[in-house]
């Protein structure tokens, strides 16, 4: 889950910019691997799938609404319906896109183009923190749960159709009854516990071996010596240990602008070649400098 080197994306970038005008510091988690599901979502996180807010849109009446439901519940959607009184359905990709500025599977509940109507489970207040998506199904973010209600305007409602007891989610599991008359389905759901526990361990391995090998190298030590004869070398520290094979590279340089002005016979090239000459006469010269310097500090040691 290590963002460097990590470019966002608009979508991941449009999540940020709503964050902080809210005033929120927050970073965004981005996964090596694309969640689709809460409980893949859960699982590359490392959290309860009870702590995994999802982002639903719905079409109601002549507009949309936003849902924000546990990982571990589904929208029951003859409650919405009631609660709206209005026939709802599961809205369209294009409708999706259109109002929330996100692609399904990465539906963020923030930085909208224009305000939605919000509601929010009221399950995902029993936690402190909370994930929702943060534009892209490989990112999210953490966020407390009171704070999301807040810069979203999300309205708390009931909502939900619970799909697994409380009290196993209590003991962190996502293992739901098996139905009457129908065992291999528990055993389906056991198996895929097995597995998410076992990405949920092997998630928290990974990162005590990234904390420990970073205490094992120390902090970073800003090397001022180095800096300074970096600084002191006008930036070619490598220059100064060149010797006689420097003359060698400024050759391969004018033969390199000789060529290119054959080719395309533009006067730019000249003046880069006349500020390259001066520029490797300069370092010559401030080299040269430097080891007057230093023999003479040499002599007057001894």
């Amino acid at each position: 889950m290590a963002n460097q080197g990590w470019v966002p994306k608009k979508a991941n970038i449009q999540v940020m910019n709503a964050l902080r005008e809210a005033g929120l510091d927050i970073e965004i988690i981005r996964h090596d691997a694309e969640a689709r599901t809460a409980e893949q979502a859960a699982a590359l996180i490392g959290c309860d799938l009870a702590q995994i807010a999802k982002s639903l849109v719905f079409s109601a009446g002549d507009g949309l609404v936003m849902t924000l439901v546990s990982g571990a519940n589904r929208v029951d959607t003859a409650k919405l319906a009631a609660l709206l009184d209005q026939p709802i359905s599961m809205a369209n990709a294009e409708a999706v896109k259109a109002a929330t500025g996100y692609a399904i599977g990465g539906v963020a509940p923030v930085g909208h183009p224009s305000p939605l109507p919000i509601y929010m489970d009221e399950d995902l207040l029993r936690y402190e923190t909370i994930y929702p998506a943060a534009g892209t199904p490989n990112t999210a973010f953490a966020i407390g749960s009171r704070d999301l209600q807040r810069i979203s305007g999300a309205i708390i409602a009931d909502v939900k159709e619970q799909l697994y007891p409380l009290s196993q989610l209590k003991e962190r599991a996502i293992i739901s009854p098996p139905p009457a008359g129908g065992e291999g389905q528990g055993e389906g759901n056991q198996t895929m516990q097995t597995k998410l526990d076992k990405e949920r361990a092997k998630l928290a391995k990974d990162r005590r071996k990234e904390q420990e090998k970073r205490l094992k190298q120390g902090p970073k030590v800003y090397d001022a010596a180095k800096h300074l004869k970096v600084h002191q070398s006008g930036g070619r520290a490598g220059a100064k240990e060149l010797g006689m094979f420097a003359p060698l590279g400024l050759v391969r340089i004018l033969a390199a602008l000789i060529a290119d002005l054959k080719r395309y016979g533009t006067w730019p090239y000249v003046i880069l070649g006349y500020v390259g000459l001066h520029e490797y006469q300069r370092v010559q010269e401030h080299n040269a400098r430097l080891k007057r310097r230093e023999e003479w500090e040499k002599a007057t040691k001894k």
